[in-house]
């Protein structure tokens, strides 16, 4: 009864972030119609166009690139596995995390391709990796915001902070203390791991960073660089802290940007281009390459 009552509550969320979202971004282009103008969309300059457009896939293979050599880290003392593999499971991991809130799904495509004696413990490594990222998000998305003289918000960041330099040990504890049995223990207990894997985070989201700004680029947005990545820190701070699924996320990564970037342009169809756009580049597209690895491995 109580996993009713809780599988209702998400999907009451799950639709109150949807509609909202939708709402938002119609009330926020019909405030502004009178000032919406669609010449962005004319391709003054196509080589140029077409040269940003090369960079923003560049950008988005080197960010799933990153991603792969940082999971082939992370597994170093789990299973050797080779950096083709390691590219696999993280196409595969996009493909199954883009059908659950906020992508937490993507290890059931990760650990696919490990062996079945690695792939409890691979768990447990794979929240260690996606909590750095979490980590680099909210550490830099609270200094971009200025808030950090907050006593509130600098007693939180350091929480973060030492609950990541002892999550081996944490998620060790739940496993003996509460009995999870679906996850593994860690061997994670050198702190210069935790140290490498953070930089790979932080790799990964000035990736992030570059590439939002060349999305700004290619739909005509010029604004002041220390601008554009103080309000992007902020909007992938704030993404991090909303509930989304795959056919809502594009909806709220819009919404979201055309309420940050609000007061840098009068054209919210120009910022929910450059979000879409981003989206579709960065997930929907590897989602596509990462169901043809699952479909091959399956097969094999």
């Amino acid at each position: 009864m109580k996993i009713l009552k809780d599988k209702r509550l998400i999907n009451t969320i799950k639709w109150t972030v949807a509609i909202l979202s939708f709402f938002y971004l119609v009330y926020s282009i019909n405030k502004k119609i009178d000032q919406i103008d669609i010449s962005f969309f004319k391709l003054k300059a196509i080589s140029e166009q077409l040269i940003r457009f090369v960079l923003l896939l560049f950008l988005m293979g080197l960010n799933w690139f990153i991603e792969s050599i940082k999971w082939k880290f992370a597994l170093k003392n789990i299973q050797k596995i080779s950096l083709k593999t390691a590219i696999s499971s993280v196409l595969a991991g996009i493909s199954t995390g883009i059908f659950t809130p906020n992508r937490v799904g993507e290890f059931v495509g990760k650990i696919f391709f490990l062996e079945e004696d690695s792939r409890e413990k691979a768990i447990s490594v794979n929240i260690i990796a996606s909590y750095s990222q979490l980590l680099v998000t909210i550490l830099l998305g609270t200094f971009a915001l200025l808030v950090a003289s907050s006593s509130v918000l600098i007693l939180v960041v350091v929480f973060l902070v030492v609950m990541y330099i002892n999550i081996t040990k944490i998620i060790n504890w739940s496993i003996n203390k509460l009995n999870i049995s679906f996850l593994g223990k860690v061997e994670f207990t050198n702190k210069t791991d935790l140290g490498i894997l953070f930089l790979f985070s932080l790799f990964r989201y000035l990736v992030f960073l570059v590439q939002f700004i060349v999305s700004l680029k290619l739909v005509g947005i010029n604004i002041n660089l220390f601008v554009s990545i103080k309000s992007i820190a902020a909007y992938y701070l704030y993404l991090a802290a909303i509930p989304t699924y795959a056919w809502s996320e594009l909806g709220v990564r819009g919404a979201l940007a055309v309420k940050i970037f609000d007061t840098v342009t009068n054209n919210p169809l120009q910022i929910l281009s450059a979000s879409s756009l981003l989206w579709i580049v960065n997930i929907a597209l590897p989602a596509l390459i990462g169901l043809f690895f699952l479909l091959k491995e399956k097969k094999s």
